[in-house]
């Protein structure tokens, strides 16, 4: 297996995902027009004829708005809902600065965007919150993974292997998150992440009615990012052409698989979360 060996190669990177086996194209960023690159046959037949999603690497101007947009109604519609303050800037920060991905089903419109988050690592910029200390490690190693939102719990769940298989290929040696932990829960949706410090009043957010948002600081590093990156891997993914294309497979049915298997050995959590249970919030993260 090869994987990508500096940071700026997946930086200039467009990235289009398919799932039947699911497909990563990689393509330059700046100045390229569309995802058009031709789709390379499939690693084997799939046995039973599954959704194809697509994740891009968001640089069209009209789809980071769309993503803007939709992470907005997605954030409207959370639990009891909630928004940015309107003093905030970190979330315009965050949607000009950090690199934006975008989840798509083709049989449910190849433009409708299904869920998305951003990336940037800490040598692009700082960290959102002081909080935790990540100084020991060098700061493009690390990655903030952010504005996670999706509009249906499979999207939460590609989304969410997608950015493993990003820290791969980013060479991560931690990956930093703020999910909400109240008004309510969503750090359950992160298993292999562990708490860092306690929980944090958000300055940059409130419910729908005015009311304070607390996130927990959670970090995968070491230990936990290598059991991270080693479950996303665990359907198999291939880069080809240079580095330009990346395949894996869809990552529902080996979640499922894994949540099954941590239920039998009596572990008491899921490894990985399919979805939220009914009637939480679908967007998993802040």
């Amino acid at each position: 297996m090869t994987i990508c060996s500096k940071n700026e190669d997946f930086r200039r990177s467009k990235i289009a995902i398919r799932v039947r086996r699911v497909t990563v194209a990689i393509h330059p960023a700046r100045g390229a027009e569309g995802c058009a690159a031709p789709r390379p046959p499939p690693l084997a037949p799939p046995a039973t004829e599954a959704a194809e999603v697509e994740l891009r690497y968001l640089a069209d101007q009209s789809e980071r708005q769309c993503f803007a947009q939709s992470l907005t109604q997605a954030r409207a519609r959370a639990g009891m809902g909630f928004m940015e303050k309107a003093r905030s800037r970190i979330g315009a920060m965050h949607l000009q600065f950090s690199d934006l991905y975008g989840i798509f089903d083709e049989q449910a419109g190849a433009d409708r965007m299904l869920a998305g988050f951003a990336i940037h690592a800490l040598d692009m910029f700082s960290q959102s919150y002081r909080e935790p200390d990540l100084t020991d490690l060098p700061p493009r190693s690390v990655l903030e993974v952010g504005e996670l939102w999706s509009c249906s719990p499979g999207a939460a769940v590609s989304a969410r292997w997608a950015c493993g298989i990003a820290a791969i290929l980013l060479e991560a040696r931690a990956l930093l998150i703020y999910p909400i932990v109240h008004p309510w829960d969503l750090t359950g949706s992160y298993p292999g992440f562990e708490r860092a410090g306690a929980p944090i009043p958000w300055p940059y957010v409130q419910t729908m009615q005015g009311g304070d948002i607390l996130v927990q600081p959670m970090v995968a590093r070491e230990a936990a990012l290598a059991g991270l990156t080693s479950l996303v891997s665990l359907g198999g993914f291939e880069v080809e052409d240079g580095k330009r294309v990346v395949r894996f497979s869809d990552p529902r049915a080996t979640a499922v698989k894994i949540r099954n298997l941590m239920r039998r050995a009596g572990r008491g959590a899921d490894l990985v979360t399919p979805g939220p249970a009914p009637g939480a919030p679908i967007l998993p993260a802040l």
